[in-house]
């Protein structure tokens, strides 16, 4: 559709409406560029907004209630660290395999935090990085959330295994309550993926 002028255009001045024709189409390409820049895995190190430091992927400064999914679970922080090398990466490591699997895709660094839940859950998370979103692959494929050192004790035991870009998420859970621990695990894997978006990181 058309937009008419009806005022006479100057001379060498465009109509107001042949603008209008064209500066919206140019808007929505600009804003379809942002959004599949944002959406890549992968890209570049500044896309990401949170800086890979434990205290801020996983806010374990302070007490915290998460909803997902119609479940809410509240988090009480026991510590993180931020480990930001390949021993610190390989420190996290629950034995040999793990350790020689982490080596060969050459984990670069690792954030870990732990929290206990107001339902007696214990619930730990890793965040592994990688130098490209290949490596990551590569991890997460064969990676369990076995292969990691937890703090949870308990009979019923759960977790996840998740790559985001160049980044391997993994989250497990222990209590005496199957149900929770699944929800607890389940809530906090899901918050993670999503703070760390679709692009990488630093």
């Amino acid at each position: 559709m058309v937009i008419e002028d009806r005022d006479a255009p100057r001379a060498g001045r465009r109509p107001r409406g042949t603008v209008m024709i064209f500066a919206v189409p140019l808007l929505a390409v600009a804003a379809a560029g942002i959004a599949v820049g944002i959406a890549l895995d992968g890209g570049d190190p500044g896309d990401r907004a949170v800086p890979f430091e434990a205290g801020r992927v996983y806010e374990t400064g302070k007490r915290q209630r998460i909803e997902s999914g119609g479940r809410a679970v509240t988090y009480v922080p026991a510590g993180g660290r931020t480990l930001d090398s390949r021993a610190g990466c390989l420190a996290g490591a629950g034995g040999a395999r793990s350790r020689a699997l982490l080596a060969d895709v050459e984990c670069e660094g690792r954030v870990q935090a732990s929290f206990r839940t107001t339902e007696n859950v214990t619930v730990d998370g890793h965040v592994l990085r990688f130098r490209d979103s290949a490596a990551a692959a590569a991890a997460g494929a064969w990676l369990a959330y076995t292969d990691l050192r937890f703090s949870g004790g308990g009979t019923a035991r759960d977790g996840r295994v998740e790559r985001r870009g160049r980044y391997v998420v993994v989250t497990a859970g222990a209590s005496q309550d199957p149900e929770r621990t699944a929800d607890a695990v389940a809530v906090l894997h899901g918050a993670t993926l999503a703070g760390l978006g679709g692009a990488a990181a630093g």
